[in-house]
């Protein structure tokens, strides 16, 4: 996986990629001045004495404090292997000229906070960043509390990655094709970072089972200021809630736009809940896919009769819904070209009449591709397997090209082999449908989904040598203490 010399290849290829990507999201907003940037490595060998060269990198810790050297539209690449601990990050770039911190091509970088304490462990206190294509986990096995509450002290695990709610607060960061699981929580994006956007990550297995319930976000989200985006995201089996955009009386939930999302796993809480003790405003969902078991709660917008202060001004439209799909107190709102699998609460049919609601099960497999927007060759793919299908056979060709070299990953099990690989003929891509689910390791509170499933989801790659993440041992359960 680690081949210098392929390594050296794709990074002249990703190199001219990135450059192209930066030049098309910033043109217009101060020119294409990114195209002279500087280049600096970072890697767990590294040191603070190092200048981010090649043959003497950085640490971690020194790259992400930003060094003088460090300006505005520099790249900085994380090279293999694992950096042990948390981190912070103070780097700030500008609209016009964003930082970025991007995995190395065809290596696989790791931050691992193990247990600490805890702590959240990756930080992200400055501005306009671009993480890119790195894991973010925490290798530590606890996850039972026998502390009630979401600030326990008997689970070392650490928070994901949160945007800072002090100093810079993450303005216009963007995480990007990032594989977060394993962790308190995957990501905390508070209402500081501005005009942010979590885009085409990996969220799963995050939580700690309790006395009460069980804890842990896949996404935890608040906004006040402009548009913060959430989309294309796989988000999987995290303990509580899968995006949950939510908060007190003074913390406000406007203009989220949700757009590409599969989102599944969550049925002891809900997969998607917008809605909180303020009024949500401005909330636009599109083309989402949302799969939980019939009783489950798919989808919730308004938060609950009881308590909830409902939402306005919401765009519904094209999403795919298994499960309940509850909207409480929605106002002026466009709801249409939905499916909804499942029961509803809170709203009557007619309501919103354009749109399909089905009690029973369809007679028909619901197959999407979703094309990655930064990195060409790379796109997620949902089956919901109503056919009881071992196979799926599934057109790349919005992706691939006749003759490049692909591999398809299982989502829930994204650090395990292939599950399909070869070279496209521009032909259906097959890929097999009866893989077994194991649960979330040491979360006896969250039971897996069962290998009967309907539900698959997979990302398609264009290339093996890429960087994926090494196969890692999944931890037993282990007594907190």
């Amino acid at each position: 996986m680690n081949n210098p010399r392929a390594g050296e290849a794709l990074w002249r290829i990703a190199r001219v990629v990135l450059i192209l990507i930066l030049a098309v999201c910033t043109a217009g907003a101060g020119g294409n001045d990114v195209l002279h940037r500087t280049e600096y490595h970072v890697s767990p060998r590294g040191s603070a004495h190092g200048d981010g060269s090649r043959s003497r990198p950085w640490d971690l810790a020194t790259a992400l404090a930003q060094p003088a050297r460090v300006k505005p539209g520099d790249l900085i690449w994380l090279h293999g292997g694992t950096y042990t601990g948390t981190f912070r990050s103070l780097l700030c770039g500008t609209p016009a000229r964003p930082i970025v911190v991007r995995q190395f091509p065809g290596e696989h970088a790791t931050i691992d906070g193990g247990d600490s304490r805890g702590a959240i462990i990756f930080l992200v206190d400055g501005a306009y960043t671009w993480f890119w294509g790195f894991e973010v986990t925490s290798s530590d096995p606890r996850r039972v509390s026998l502390q009630p509450g979401s600030w326990v002290t008997d689970v070392g695990k650490g928070e994901g990655i949160f945007t800072s709610q002090e100093g810079k607060e993450g303005r216009g960061c963007r995480f990007i094709n990032l594989y977060v699981h394993d962790a308190r929580q995957g990501i905390g994006f508070w209402k500081g970072a501005v005009e942010g956007e979590i885009y085409g990550c990996i969220i799963c297995d995050n939580g700690w089972c309790g006395p009460d319930r069980a804890h842990g976000h896949g996404i935890y989200a608040q906004n006040g200021e402009g548009k913060r985006r959430i989309v294309d995201n796989i988000v999987l089996d995290d303990l509580s809630h899968g995006i949950q955009i939510y908060g007190s009386g003074s913390a406000p939930l406007d203009n989220f736009v949700l757009e590409g999302n599969i989102v599944s796993g969550h049925g002891g809480e809900r997969d998607v809940l917008v809605g909180g003790e303020s009024t949500v405003h401005g909330l636009e969902m599109r083309n989402n896919y949302v799969v939980d078991n019939p009783g489950a709660t798919a989808l919730d917008v308004g938060w609950n009769a009881a308590f909830g202060k409902g939402a306005t001004d919401v765009v519904l439209e094209g999403n795919y819904i298994v499960g309940q799909l509850q909207l409480w107190n929605v106002r002026n709102a466009s709801v249409r070209a939905n499916t909804v699998v499942g029961n509803i609460s809170g709203f009557r049919s007619e309501e919103y009449s354009d749109n399909t609601y089905l009690a029973a099960r369809p007679a028909t497999n619901v197959v999407a591709v979703r094309p990655n927007a930064y990195e060409p060759g790379r796109a997620n793919i949902l089956v919901i397997n109503w056919e009881n299908a071992a196979f799926a056979a599934v057109d790349c060709s919005s992706v691939l090209k006749p003759g490049e070299r692909y591999t398809v990953r299982n989502a829930r099990q994204y650090a395990g082999p292939a599950v399909a690989s070869g070279t496209f003929s521009g032909s259906a891509v097959t890929i097999p449908l009866k893989t077994p689910y194991p649960p979330v390791a040491g979360a006896p509170c969250h039971p897996p989904p069962g290998d009967n499933s309907p539900f698959s989801v997979f990302v398609l790659s264009r290339d093996e040598s890429a960087g994926r993440p090494s196969p890692r041992q999944r931890p037993a359960a282990h007594p907190p203490g």
